[in-house]
């Protein structure tokens, strides 16, 4: 293994073996690099492969780590665990998962299977159907993440939203155990549960894992967090490696204060920081610098690079959004006619989707080839997740959902009413459905229907037994044809369904190779399993067009050049950010991503007027923008002026997160002023609560929750902090 090809902080990184290490990525810094070269180094060092974990997000991630390791290891097998967090967790349920009374074939339910069960808990809860499922879903998440026991207390009764979030939550998660489910959210609980409650569990684990490695630590959730902290309780071995300046995730659960406090969290950690970037120019550099450098919330770093100084970053100030999209598809163009770049080198990124339709629209008017990253992902498509279905049902018979979906697909004149029967039969005889169909005489369903259930059970039992016999791919042949469903397929003669049909077939490829490369012991339900994991960035490559995505989308890719479009106050960043400090911080580190993505140029466009949503307002170019040094970029500068802030919030809060009170003589009020940071909730004892949206020496402006907007001067009222932001 060749180690001059790593720069000095890399090497370091990769030879510190021994305790706990915070390895500081930043963007292009070669991280990956950085993380296999040290798993190889363990490895060469005497560590069993068989005794580290490496954790990461995606399975692309997975694939790409494990590839480089086989080539540092001359292709030596070395039966690592290296996969994503769920990966990691299904392999220990698999083992384990009985010991909290599940069975060992349980399946995973997606966004699909939840919105059908959560749909019927609510029609069970009595709650209106114009509540959408995905509300509880996104709750319910919510509520595990927090690792808290959740029941129908007396603060949660006086709620009557929440009281329905919980009712319906312990509904939905009572089926879930009853159908030998899991979502996704229980596949890091239950394992979190398996660690904590059973200690022969626990010391298994911390003993077989000497080294735990983590990959864009800065995502991780509190569940997370718990779950690595867990596994590397023994021996103390863990190294996270992130940049807690590309925390965008908030939203999902990603918790920055994993990585900021890690000091602090593990004894005698290392810290490394990755400051050479080998992506972009010296000024792109330089100007996301400025950007993020307001950030509060963030570790001392600052990226520099070899590459040279590049270009200027260029400032476009249109009109409306269609002349945007006009210039963009124009400027492109010259690019490439010029410049001698292809379409797959440049990204235009925007802040929400919808502003990809005025880029659209120029783009087909200028004959401009694109692809919108992020289309429907192949098992999403109905053709696959009809012949998932079939196969949930054959792994396990509980699954009621899948079944439901199925035993009229194709069609065989079996109703919803009838399965909706079925479903109340089988409840009150304790059964699955498909358990109800095999077992229970069905006198009370009609002869002929009755005759097409037995014959459907029979063909399903038909496949279970085939699960011993044959090859996956060759089973799910007998599925597709036994069922009828490709038959229905070529009947329509259509180009739709022609595609389908090529899913399908796709589809088998996918088996196959599970098939060939499957362990000893998996079988179809670790199959589908892998199915289930799949993540959003394995997509077509879409080679001769332009991408087009939004920023959150274009996290862990790089171009040759950069369009970040709508750089305006109240789209970028977004309306809500501007009174909330913390969000505010994420919309600057997601500028921040978005701009380190540009290897050769970047182009920042901004429009005085803009349609969205269907209205109209006038626009003020981004403060991101405005944070820029002017003497890295180039074009319409007159609205982007630098002002240096001296005394600002960002420098008295830089180094505590905490309400801070400085005091002050009499003469200047009969209290001390207190510090409350941008977006906290305070309350006024006269005014009840309000938002904090502006500051100064001490007088607060307060958007009150029932009195409007009042000015509150702190050396005469104290204010009472409900929630404070940093």
């Amino acid at each position: 293994m060749d180690l001059t090809k790593l720069n000095k902080a890399q090497l370091d990184a990769v030879e510190t073996l021994d305790g706990n290490l915070l390895i500081l990525a930043g963007a292009g810094s070669g991280k990956t690099r950085v993380i296999t070269y040290r798993i190889a180094y363990l490895i060469e060092k005497g560590v069993l492969p068989s005794r580290i974990l490496a954790l990461t997000f995606t399975n692309k991630a997975a694939r790409e780590m494990r590839e480089r390791l086989e080539d540092l290891l001359d292709k030596r097998d070395t039966f690592m665990w290296i996969g994503t967090f769920h990966s990691m967790c299904l392999r220990i349920l698999r083992s384990n998962i009985d010991k909290l009374n599940y069975e060992k074939d349980f399946v995973i339910y997606d966004t699909y299977d939840q919105n059908v069960l959560v749909k019927e808990c609510m029609k069970a809860e009595g709650i209106s159907d114009k509540i959408k499922p995905s509300f509880f879903i996104s709750k319910i998440s919510e509520l595990k993440n927090t690792l808290k026991p959740i029941d129908l207390n007396d603060e949660v009764k006086a709620d009557k939203t929440m009281t329905q979030i919980v009712k319906v939550y312990q509904r939905y998660q009572s089926r879930l155990f009853s159908n030998n489910a899991l979502d996704f959210d229980d596949i890091i609980l239950c394992t979190i549960r398996l660690l904590q409650e059973f200690s022969e569990v626990r010391e298994f684990y911390q003993e077989k894992f000497l080294h735990v490695l983590v990959d864009e630590y800065q995502d991780t959730n509190y569940p997370q967090y718990v779950l690595i902290k867990l596994l590397s309780g023994k021996y103390h071995n863990l190294c996270v490696v992130g940049d807690d300046d590309q925390s965008i995730y908030t939203w999902r659960g990603a918790d920055i204060r994993n990585i900021l406090e890690f000091e602090k969290d593990q004894k005698d950690t290392k810290v490394i920081k990755l400051e050479q970037n080998y992506r972009s120019t010296e000024t792109i550099l330089n100007a996301a610098h400025d950007v993020i450098a307001h950030n509060i919330g963030r570790m001392d770093k600052k990226l520099w690079t070899k590459n040279g100084k590049g270009e200027a970053v260029c400032i476009k100030k249109l009109y409306s959004e269609k002349d945007e999209g006009i210039w963009v598809a124009k400027e492109i163009a010259g690019l490439i006619r010029n410049q001698g770049y292809c379409a797959n080198d440049i990204a235009v990124l925007y802040r929400a989707n919808a502003q990809s339709r005025a880029i659209e629209d120029a783009f087909v008017l200028n004959d401009v080839g694109y692809r919108v990253y992020g289309g429907m992902k192949f098992y999403d498509r109905r053709e696959i997740k009809d012949l998932l279905s079939y196969l949930r049902v054959i792994s396990n018979t509980g699954d009621n959902v899948s079944l439901k979906r199925i035993i009229n697909v194709p069609k065989r004149g079996i109703g919803a009413k009838t399965i909706e029967k079925l479903e109340e039969y089988a409840e009150h005889t304790g059964k699955s459905i498909y358990e109800y169909l095999l077992q229970e005489p069905l006198t009370e369903i009609s002869t002929k229907q009755r005759a097409t259930l037995k014959h459907f059970i029979e063909m399903m039992e038909t496949f279970r037994s085939m699960t011993l016999l044959l090859p996956l791919d060759e089973l799910i042949v007998n599925v597709l044809n036994n069922t009828g469903y490709v038959a229905e397929l070529k009947a329509e003669m259509t180009e739709e369904a022609n595609n389908r049909l090529e899913n399908l077939n796709e589809f088998l490829s996918v088996a196959k190779d599970f098939y060939e490369n499957k362990e000893a012991e998996e079988g179809l339900s670790d199959f589908l399993a892998n199915i289930s994991l799949v993540t959003d960035q394995e997509e077509e490559d879409g080679e001769g067009k332009i991408s087009l995505m939004t920023l959150h989308s274009a996290k862990g890719l790089e171009f040759e050049v950069v369009f970040m479009v709508g750089m305006e106050d109240g789209i970028f960043p977004v309306a809500g950010a501007v009174y909330n400090e913390m969000q505010l911080e994420e919309e600057r580190r997601l500028c921040y991503v978005g701009m380190t993505r540009a290897k050769q140029l970047l182009y920042l466009s901004y429009a005085t007027t803009r349609t969205l949503y269907g209205k109209t307002d006038f626009k003020i170019l981004s403060r991101f923008v405005k944070d820029i040094d002017k003497k890295y970029l180039v074009g319409d500068l007159e609205d982007a002026y630098v002002k240096k802030e001296t005394a600002s919030l960002y420098e008295k809060y830089r180094e505590k997160y905490k309400l801070q009170v400085r005091s002050k003589s009499e003469e200047e009020g009969t209290n001390e002023i207190q510090e409350i940071s941008l977006g906290s909730k305070v309350r006024h004892k006269v005014f009840g609560a309000g938002t904090v949206v502006a500051q100064e020496k001490g007088v607060y402006t307060i958007v009150f929750d029932t009195k409007g907007i009042k000015k509150i001067d702190t050396k005469y009222v104290q204010l009472e902090v409900i929630e404070l932001k940093f």
